[in-house]
């Protein structure tokens, strides 16, 4: 792996030790969890490991904190609430022994990004379509002059 690629993979990755430095936390050595591996059942925890587990959640609520206070900021709260009931599904399916063909859901997540591209590229310019607040701007209008072209009643 290049230092480029390393650096790409740290900025993208999804460990507590690259997202706690993405959001500013103090750094944990990691080191420490190489000894929670294959640990054989019943052995003493040393000095170190248990320091290092009790750091190790000490960032966990200053981070849901953080990414929290951007959620709201970003209008995007019900998004993350969505995602986390997904994640709850899929951890069930797992421990009940269901798993999930990656490379089908690889391809499907590739379909659906050039389809995203493709969409994209059809939509009127009008800046920065994940800015929540001209995408919105947007929409309301077309929905407005929509409605008020088309015949519309209750039922």
């Amino acid at each position: 792996m290049t230092p480029y690629q390393l650096a790409e993979y740290k900025a993208h990755s999804s460990s507590l030790e690259y997202t706690a430095l993405r959001y500013g936390l103090p750094q944990l050595d990691k080191t420490v969890t190489k000894n929670f591996i294959n640990r054989s059942k019943g052995s003493t925890f040393t000095k170190q490991e248990l320091s290092y587990a009790g750091a190790d959640t000490t960032i966990l609520a200053p981070l849901r904190d953080a990414q929290e206070y951007i959620l709201r900021r970003d209008n995007q709260i019900e998004v993350a609430l969505l995602e986390h009931r997904v994640v709850e599904g899929v951890i069930r399916m797992r421990v009940n022994g269901l798993g999930i063909d990656k490379k089908l859901w690889a391809k499907q997540v590739n379909e659906d990004l050039a389809a995203t591209e493709a969409l994209k590229k059809s939509l009127p310019k009008i800046g920065n379509w994940n800015s929540p607040h001209k995408s919105n701007s947007f929409l309301e209008i077309e929905v407005s002059i929509y409605l008020r072209s088309t015949t519309w009643s209750k039922c």
